[in-house]
């Protein structure tokens, strides 16, 4: 790595380069002979000026991941977005449509919604992602002209029942990593680039949040309108992360333990309508479990562990919610595995139906649930019983993008349908299919090679080392 004043030129072999904000040039020439590996990511929060020759295996797309703008030979600036390719919309009629699922209702249950952009047009409304049904009935993620970041669920009567804002005040040409974190009926969080925000309106009456309506990226029906902004990614998750989690999910691609997430239980019959043996429920050992009218009732009984089971799948290291009313008594028992092996990081003892939802880790893999009451654990009933995978249900990163639909890489295959949007960035191997010039003037003190967008002429300058020529097609 070499520096000269306020310039850097680098050649790395590892997979991510990155170079801190917090690194400073030196004043003089600086220089470091043989490769330069970097084994913990850099964050690039403002600009980086190359002087020199830059190469980086894997492509600049793909493994150079920066919060600013890349400036090439002192002066011209690519408007490329972070990790590689994006979605160009023109505000006129460019948009991204997924199908009508379940997947991104959120029920009466906690989320979040995230989307990295780059603003285009300070001077129209963005809109990042929406869902529309009719009327006020509708969700909104989206950047005010005015610099007011926002997101809302509204209902039938056009009352907001969950909905925040901040005030953002972006700039043009720079990307945004935004998320609204929202514990429905209860609170709101955003963050910028991973910070928490300050918010000026927050709404949390709660309510159902679910539509009969998919998703749809840089538009929303409502109107309909178009939005001219460039979008990288965005994400739906089934829970209310932290600020360290969101930080987690900011950090990298959707990590293990948040990927295969749904809105659906993988219980079968956890209202207990079947009786056991008839059904999905059996009682491997004891006799103190009886389904009826609705309920599982648990007597106390003797000899050791008594077991209601059902067939499912949990994975290891993976998030659930677990849902319960308790209609009479406390419970007191625990999840097992079909081995008897304790299934989550909670035992639950003494537990009434204000205890849940409650969120758990999945501390081993299984292929049947058990609910475990022993001799001492009273008398007492269930009802609506629930464990839902959460996480991210519905991943569109920006490795997913292609000319004709974004893949969704949640594992619930909602992937949406592009409707003329330029893809920024797309590679084929390593060379850029799109690369976008700034328009600039001549620079006064060139290098030979190059590259310049002239803004005077519109057409595409060359330094030959004595003169600025202009490319031509052969």
């Amino acid at each position: 790595m070499s520096g000269s004043g306020g310039l850097i030129s680098f050649i790395s072999r590892a997979r991510k380069s990155f170079i801190s904000s917090i690194w400073t040039p030196p004043s003089g020439t600086a220089q470091i002979n043989g490769d330069v590996a970097v084994t913990g990511d850099q964050a690039i929060t403002g600009d980086v000026a190359v002087t020199g020759e830059t190469s980086l295996d894997g492509g600049l797309g793909a493994d150079l991941d920066a919060k600013g703008q890349y400036l090439l030979n002192d002066q011209t600036t690519t408007n490329m977005m972070s990790k590689g390719p994006a979605y160009r919309f023109d505000g006129v009629d460019d948009k991204v449509t997924t199908g009508t699922s379940t997947d991104f209702d959120f029920g009466t249950g906690d989320g979040f919604i995230s989307a990295k952009f780059r603003v285009e047009n300070l001077s129209t409304l963005v809109d990042l992602v929406s869902r529309y049904d009719s009327g006020n009935d509708r969700m909104r993620f989206y950047l005010q002209s005015d610099g007011t970041f926002n997101g809302y669920f509204k209902k039938t009567d056009g009352a907001t029942v969950q909905g925040a804002t901040f005030a953002m005040a972006p700039t043009a040409g720079t990307e945004y990593d935004v998320k609204w974190v929202f514990v429905n009926g209860t609170s709101n969080a955003m963050y910028l680039n991973g910070v928490p925000q300050t918010l000026t309106s927050t709404v949390v009456t709660g309510g159902t949040l679910s539509y009969t309506a998919g998703l749809q990226f840089g538009s929303t029906l409502d109107g309909p309108t178009y939005s001219e902004v460039s979008i990288s990614e965005v994400m739906l998750g089934n829970f209310a992360p932290s600020a360290s989690q969101v930080k987690d999910i900011l950090s990298a691609n959707t990590p293990f333990k948040w990927i295969g997430a749904s809105q659906t239980s993988v219980v079968t019959d956890g209202t207990f309508d079947t009786a056991i043996g008839a059904g999905t429920w059996t009682e491997p050992s004891g006799t103190s479990w009886n389904i009826a009218a609705g309920v599982a009732d648990y007597t106390t009984g003797s000899g050791g562990n008594h077991v209601l089971q059902q067939s499912i799948v949990i994975e290891k290291g993976r998030r659930y919610t677990i849902g319960l009313d308790v209609p009479t008594g406390t419970t007191s028992l625990f999840f097992a595995n079909q081995a008897g092996a304790v299934l989550f990081n909670s035992v639950f003892a003494a537990y009434t139906s204000a205890d849940f939802p409650l969120n758990v880790i999945a501390l081993n893999d299984a292929t049947a649930i058990q609910l475990i009451a022993d001799d001492a654990s009273g008398t007492f009933s269930i009802d609506n019983f629930s464990v839902v995978p959460i996480g991210v249900v519905a991943d569109y990163p920006s490795h997913g993008i292609s000319e004709t639909h974004w893949t969704d890489a949640s594992g619930n295959n909602n992937d949406g349908a592009v409707t003329g949007c330029e893809v920024l960035n797309q590679t084929d191997g390593q060379a850029f299919k799109n690369i976008i010039l700034s328009p600039v003037g001549q620079d006064a003190t060139p290098k030979e090679g190059q590259l310049i967008y002239n803004s005077a002429t519109n057409k595409l300058n060359v330094w030959t080392g004595a003169a600025w020529e202009v490319v031509t097609s052969a």
